[in-house]
């Protein structure tokens, strides 16, 4: 962007020391859309602006000048349409808001997603993509079997929604799993978090530095955890790039904090059932041996063997852990129980 200025002197009384210092206002690159006309996916002819995070991605990755400069031919549209559709999702209407980007006081709906991000072109494109790619919760960007890149945005709402995100083909049981190869791992007590802390700028406050807690000290949410942590205070704090208002700033670290204390990692391996999955698939896992029940998991990433078995890292996707699906003044919707306990060995034989 560049501007031109012109400042009138008053000669007479000078109101200026120097060259004046200014500041500027401005919303972004103009992008284009994802069409769908007759089962066809095109991009949209206009440039129009847009915050929209997987509308931002899409044209970072097709531009030559700063961006990754890929070819249309080489992303599936119609993942970055769906994508499109979930981040502008509204999840609160008529929201207050204010700050001279909005023109003033007023309120608005808020989508469920925003991209309000600088990119720095020295940095890599690699980086660049992941910035944008945090401003989408549990979002993957793949590399299907088509040849393509492909962007997974997903917002499940109830149980129900997140089991329709597994095909029928995925369902895995202890006789399609390999049993000498099953890990299930917990974040680290230094990844869990009973209250987390975003620094942000904030739009409404003409971008001055600001933060959000969550959940609030001494709340009904922050008292159950921090009782389920031995009232040990295990606090985190960051600066999230594209948040520059108090409502995303809120869900952003109420999602870290749900997902620091309810997503777990699943190594297994399992029989040549799991050719057909590509990272970035869902799958439903259920295994006695295990002590799994009716579980969603999302693949990370897998290892086709000599023996066509296939090796898979997943990691467990809840609808729960993310922000707006959840009341904020509440830990859990369905409290989740741990029994650790190991049953005595009975009816042994000499």
């Amino acid at each position: 962007a560049y501007a031109s200025a012109t400042f009138k002197l008053n000669r007479d009384d000078p109101q200026y020391n120097g060259a004046p210092q200014m500041g500027f206002l401005v919303k972004g690159r103009k992008v284009r859309a994802v069409e769908l006309n007759t089962g066809v996916y095109s991009l949209a002819t206009s440039y129009v602006y847009s915050n929209n995070p997987a509308l931002c991605l899409l044209d970072y990755m097709l531009n030559a000048d700063f961006g990754r400069g890929i070819t249309v031919d080489e992303l599936d549209l119609g993942s970055f349409y769906n994508s499109a559709i979930v981040c502008g999702t509204t999840v609160s209407t008529a929201r207050a808001i204010s700050g001279a980007v909005n023109g003033g006081a007023g309120t608005r709906d808020i989508p469920l997603y925003e991209c309000n991000i600088a990119l720095d072109p020295s940095e890599t494109i690699r980086d660049n993509i992941e910035s944008i790619m945090k401003t989408m919760a549990l979002a993957e960007l793949t590399w299907g079997s088509e040849g393509k890149y492909k962007l997974l945005v997903e917002y499940p709402t109830s149980e129900v929604e997140q089991d329709a995100l597994v095909d029928a083909g995925n369902y895995f049981t202890d006789d399609d799993i390999v049993r000498d190869d099953v890990t299930l791992s917990w974040p680290s007590a230094s990844d869990r978090y009973n209250q987390f802390t975003v620094a942000f700028k904030n739009e409404h406050e003409d971008f001055k530095s600001d933060s959000v807690t969550w959940p609030t000290t001494n709340s009904t949410a922050h008292t159950t955890y921090l009782t389920e942590d031995n009232s040990q205070p295990f606090v985190g704090s960051s600066n999230v790039e594209g948040i520059t208002d108090p409502y995303h700033a809120t869900a952003a670290a109420e999602q870290i904090v749900r997902k620091s204390r309810g997503i777990k990692t699943l190594g297994l391996t399992v029989t040549k059932k799991g050719l057909s999955l590509e990272p970035g698939d869902f799958i439903n896992v259920t295994s006695t041996t295990s002590d799994i029940d009716d579980e969603v998991f999302r693949v990370q990433s897998l290892e086709v063997m000599s023996d066509f078995t296939v090796k898979l890292v997943c990691y467990s996707f809840d609808y729960t852990v993310l922000a707006w699906n959840v009341n904020d003044d509440i830990a859990y919707s369905t409290r989740p129980t741990y029994d650790f306990t190991v049953e005595p060995v009975t009816s042994l034989v000499y």
